[in-house]
């Protein structure tokens, strides 16, 4: 499986219909994932997205609690999970 291409965003949050996309980081962690996420809303830059140890941060606003962050980055994660399912590689 490739973590390198980028990936739309459809999410619906507080009653609100999010529509972007999502471009993974060249750099990598464990596994081969992606470290951070810049994800896009429409034609703006919404956050350059990681996983802290306080769920998903902002590198462009740390420390700062942001729920629609936090929904975007578990959107990220069934992402990749259904993809690796649907490969079936772990």
């Amino acid at each position: 499986m490739t973590f390198e291409k980028n990936f739309p965003l459809c999410l619906a949050f507080e009653q609100k219909h999010y529509l972007g996309t999502i471009t993974p980081s060249v750099e990598k962690g464990p596994g081969g994932m992606p470290l951070s996420f810049r994800v896009t809303l429409g034609d703006e830059v919404f956050a350059d997205l990681y996983s802290g140890d306080d769920g998903w941060q902002d590198r462009l606003t740390p420390g700062l609690p942001n729920p629609l962050a936090n929904a975007i980055g578990n959107y990220i994660l069934q992402y990749y999970e259904q993809q690796v399912g649907a490969t079936g590689r772990t």
